[in-house]
């Protein structure tokens, strides 16, 4: 029986041309908690900024609080299909790697 685990953490690993591995662990409740602190702190900033001629605000916080929801389903979603790669890149002197682990 097959059973898929969720993931927690993205691992995101840096490694130098000289050999040295640098790894970054992120909770990806952090992650997440950040993304929708950011969301509150557009909604005051929306509150606050001027108003245009038109009576719309200049600073466009619907789409940008739409991009950050996206955002976290997109999470949410990679998170339950366990442990997954999600970017291996390879340039010159530079190898980064992105996975859910």
């Amino acid at each position: 029986m097959l059973i898929n685990r969720r993931s927690n953490w993205m691992l995101i690993q840096l490694k130098l041309k000289n050999g040295i591995m640098i790894p970054f662990p992120v909770t990806l409740f952090v992650f997440k908690d950040l993304l929708e602190a950011t969301a509150s702190l557009i909604n005051v900033i929306a509150l606050l900024s001027p108003e245009r001629n038109n009576g719309k605000n200049f600073f466009f916080h619907e789409k940008i609080i739409a991009i950050i929801n996206i955002i976290k389903e997109l999470i949410d979603t990679m998170c339950n299909y366990g442990k997954l790669e999600i970017a291996d890149i390879e340039v010159d002197e530079l190898k980064i790697a992105i996975k859910l682990i």
